[in-house]
């Protein structure tokens, strides 16, 4: 991001690294194509389209499936340094086990964008307390299972409040058995990397009263906290190289007395409510999503918080943007401003962490390459540096923001480290399409899509979404134009291993 007054990447330590960031369901589409099986995404949307704001889903998204060439190539004009992406694990694993055989199809997709994205001169590299948070405790997420029925009467209970526990014990061990053997058989031949993506606002006090520190959340969740035997906390212990922060806004952390709950769940044995306003006034202002404050003076503290708590691991800053409505003509759409301030803003705050307090931040993925799937929000929610047209096959339209990693005038990359990377970041389900073709099996989104469309604003889905199946190769290219260094993504496992069982 190259154009913002003031900045230049020679401010950033030489090992930085600018990029952008998507996700699976969020980018490719074809959600139903290509041997892809469902996912709990396509399941929650078709099951709860209330829950997604404007009641769209993802089965086109942006069509990073089939336009990834272009969109890397845009990344690489835009001067990114890399892409962070997922896998649709459904597209590769279609049935859920890779004993019930993997989609061939799903595998060479990822093949044939890694690829492109080494072609281009990129490195090629997510969020635990969202899956199981949303998706096991409130529901707002595939595969929208709740602790209680405030949110959605008449849904399934869980009963005591013990899913969200169980999920996260889980991911933390799955995280920890991929760490010990990747570094056991593949570290050393391959030179690479690797760590975990935790999401984190940060949180301002409400007041500066004593009686606002909660009492220990342990104490609250007792016999409903999974516990570890020694060898697995011996496991888990260091289990990365590298930690990826999500930051995206700040809240207010207010105590909650013991008296005014009676239900249980997450928030409620953290006994803490997250206002984003206090006596009537907002922490920030309010971007397009209700959730989020912009509040770029957030992320230097939270890096800074995790430097001294955490023994100054190196950071990625894996995904960071903001949101416009999804109700904006073209032209206003482009001359995203707010965007471009926004980006100045977090990259002053990186800097100031790096260079006044010593954080090892190795770099920077924006989110997100394009506007894609956005989860509850459907099509209703713009974080992209690429504008999509959803009414005209998909076409991409850079907007003002996506030159600020390309261009050198103001903003120049040597403000920053020589090994800083830059890129942006997608999700399989958000970007890829094609959900139920090409070989690719169900995942949760797939079925939560389907069956609670209601919880996606705009009763949409990913069963398109950007296309990214199809488009990748024009996608990367997109990226390299942008001046891309990386691309974070994620694979669909249900495209690589349609059917769940790892033996057929």
């Amino acid at each position: 991001m190259g154009s913002i007054a003031k900045l230049s990447r020679n401010s950033f330590p030489d090992v930085f690294v600018f990029g952008s960031s998507s996700s699976a369901y969020q980018f490719e589409g074809e959600t139903n194509k290509s041997g892809k099986g469902p996912n709990i995404w396509d399941t929650f949307i078709e099951e709860h389209p209330e829950r997604i704001s404007d009641h769209s889903n993802a089965k086109a998204a942006v069509d990073f499936y089939h336009r990834y060439k272009e969109d890397v190539q845009r990344m690489k004009g835009m001067g990114m340094d890399a892409f962070r992406f997922s896998i649709s694990w459904s597209r590769v694993l279609p049935h859920g086990r890779l004993s019930a055989g993997i989609n061939e199809e799903g595998i060479q997709f990822y093949n044939n964008l890694i690829d492109e994205l080494i072609k281009n001169g990129m490195i090629t590299l997510n969020e635990p307390f969202m899956f199981s948070v949303n998706g096991y405790d409130t529901g707002t997420m595939a595969p929208g299972r709740v602790s209680t029925l405030e949110n959605y009467p008449g849904q399934p209970k869980i009963s005591g409040a013990t899913e969200v526990y169980t999920v996260t014990h889980h991911l933390l061990l799955a995280h920890a058995t991929a760490v010990k053997l990747y570094k056991e058989k593949y570290q050393t031949c391959q030179g690479g990397k690797i760590g975990i993506t935790l999401v984190s606002h940060w949180f301002e006090p409400y007041s500066t009263s004593e009686s606002d520190y909660p009492q220990n959340m342990h104490d609250y969740v007792g016999e409903r906290l999974p516990k570890f035997s020694e060898e697995e906390s011996k496991m888990l212990r260091g289990s990365y190289d590298f930690i990826g922060v999500n930051y995206y806004t700040t809240y207010y952390a207010q105590n909650v007395e013991d008296a005014n709950y009676k239900t249980i769940g997450f928030m409620e044995d953290a006994r803490v409510t997250w206002p984003g306003e206090r006596n009537g006034i907002p922490i920030g202002p309010q971007a397009g999503s209700s959730w989020l404050y912009i509040c770029p003076e957030g992320i230097r503290h939270l890096l800074n918080y995790i430097k001294d708590a955490y023994e100054n691991p190196t950071i990625y800053i894996t995904e960071n943007g903001v949101d416009d409505v999804n109700s904006s003509s073209l032209e206003e759409a482009l001359n995203d401003h707010v965007r471009e301030q926004y980006y100045k803003d977090i990259f002053d705050n990186v800097l100031e962490s790096i260079n006044d307090h010593g954080v090892d931040v190795k770099g920077f993925f924006a989110w997100s390459f394009l506007d894609d799937f956005e989860w509850g929000y459907g099509y209703s929610s713009r974080f992209g540096l690429y504008f999509i047209d959803y009414k005209d096959d998909l076409k991409r339209y850079a907007k003002n923001s996506s030159t600020a990693m390309g261009s050198v005038d103001d903003f120049s990359r040597y403000s920053f480290p020589d090994d800083f990377v830059f890129g942006t970041s997608s999700s399989a389900y958000q970007y890829e399409g094609e959900t139920n073709k090409h070989g690719r099996g169900p995942a949760i989104w797939d079925t939560f899509t389907e069956e609670h469309a209601e919880r996606i604003n705009d009763h949409s889905n990913g069963n398109v979404a950007v296309d990214f199946y199809h488009r990748y190769k024009e996608d990367v290219q997109r990226m390299k134009e942008m001046g891309m260094d990386a691309f974070r993504f994620s694979i669909s496992w249900s495209r690589v291993l349609p059917r769940k069982f790892s033996s057929s």
